[in-house]
């Protein structure tokens, strides 16, 4: 393979992300193509040995492999928490890799996506002299930031030279609330192009439901479906497709049968993105019944919401997390109290019967996307805070393709 000699006067950004084989990281993918593009490579940090779905060039680096947990409680508490500790540790030869890669591709901005993989890299970064900038999407700060570990890593992390980014107003908040200085943290979404869908039509008639997430105790489905189940006893044209996968599909399906629902529910499992959009673009009103649960994580941006509010869809979420920002009660959907099934239905009902006002509150939630979330919008304020030129040349091609074993 004949390698490319980079000029020094390009700007070249590595983007550091973990488990790029995942379905549902979409925003990552995005980032990949849209912050630098044809100017971007990366290293991804597998915690599986699963290489990143992705055509651009990447350093391939996979976690050590996980120490079996036996014996008592005590002894399988430790060697999980050694185990976690590892997880997130760069081995010296890992450490070497990574160096080596950035210096043979000229890198001179890096990016990391969560603070974790950014805490990670960040020696590297450092040793090397080049500007890092961590963006932070929940889980980050609302888990591992939840332990004494991490709390103390993050404690020291925020007030290095590593510039952070979180993607909304409610993860900035719970940053600074473990010691992030408010003026070292700017807020910046992922990009939503609600431009490129089709906004729904509301008509009188069948009223379809959709419920896209994964299929987690934290998201709440078995909530949003005995919701659903209530409406529907008042409303037979109601319909509800489920979109994702997870450790309670098996729940949500024994469930739909309980509730006598198999006829009005549609269990998609998990979906390429754009098949997930299509379903969307033909639904009238989203549903999310997200509850707060010990070590479960928080919704921040909420993609999916957004996706839906993007595509024209009347959203009825919970006071949860970052979802409030976006949901202005009875402007933009309807919120209610975590656990509330019985309101969640009467909401459901109430937006049914109404074609005109899920119109109104559609398009509001529309406009909403439209304004905020733009990538034309995004991307600039992204590459200024990482420090690359506004503009990018496209000239620079990346070319090497690397694969690093764990040791």
């Amino acid at each position: 393979m004949i390698r490319q000699t980079v000029p020094k006067k390009h700007e070249v950004l590595c983007i550091v992300v973990p488990d790029l084989f995942h379905a549902t990281q979409t925003f990552f993918h995005e980032h990949i193509a849209k912050i630098a593009p044809g100017q971007t490579v990366i290293v991804h940090l597998s915690s599986t040995g699963a290489p990143a779905q992705t055509s651009v060039p990447v350093l391939e680096v996979t976690a050590p492999s996980q120490w079996t947990e036996k014996g008592g409680r005590l002894l399988s508490r430790l060697i999980r928490s050694v185990n976690a500790w590892r997880t997130y540790r760069l081995s010296s030869q890992q450490a070497e890799a990574i160096e080596s890669y950035l210096l043979r591709e000229g890198i001179t901005h890096v990016f990391a996506e969560f603070a974790t993989t950014g805490f990670m890299i960040a020696p590297v970064t450092a040793r090397l002299g080049l500007p890092l900038t961590v963006m932070s999407h929940g889980w980050d700060i609302n888990v591992m930031g939840r332990g004494r570990l991490w709390r103390g890593r993050f404690k020291s992390f925020f007030n290095s030279k590593t510039k952070f980014v979180a993607v909304c107003e409610f993860l900035k908040d719970r940053m600074t609330d473990i010691g992030a200085p408010e003026n070292k943290v700017a807020v910046v979404p992922c990009v939503i192009e609600a431009s490129l869908f089709n906004p729904v039509l509301h008509r009188r008639g069948p009223t379809r439901v959709v419920m896209l997430s994964r299929l987690t105790a934290q998201k709440g489905p078995l909530h949003s479906l005995r919701a659903f189940a209530e409406a529907s006893k008042h409303n037979p044209d109601l319909v509800l497709d489920i979109i994702g996968d997870g450790p309670l599909m098996g729940a949500v399906r024994w469930e739909s049968e309980r509730l006598n629902l198999l006829d009005r529910v549609c269990l998609h499992g998990a979906l390429p993105h754009d098949h997930a959009l299509a379903i969307l673009a033909r639904s009238n009103i989203f549903l999310q019944h997200c509850v707060t649960l010990p070590f479960q994580g928080i919704e921040s941006q909420a993609v999916s919401l957004l996706e839906a509010m993007g595509h024209g869809l009347v959203p009825i979420v919970t006071r949860h997390g970052g979802m409030t920002e976006h949901v202005a009660n009875e402007v933009r959907g309807f919120v209610v109290n975590e656990g509330d099934e019985a309101n969640m239905a009467a909401r459901i009902l109430h937006l049914a019967d109404r074609p005109e006002e899920r119109n109104r509150m559609g398009k509001n939630a529309r406009l909403y996307v439209l304004e905020n979330f733009a990538g034309e919008k995004i991307y600039p304020r992204l590459r200024t805070l990482i420090g690359l030129a506004e503009t990018l040349p496209g000239n620079y091609q990346p070319s090497s393709l690397q694969n690093y074993p764990a040791k």
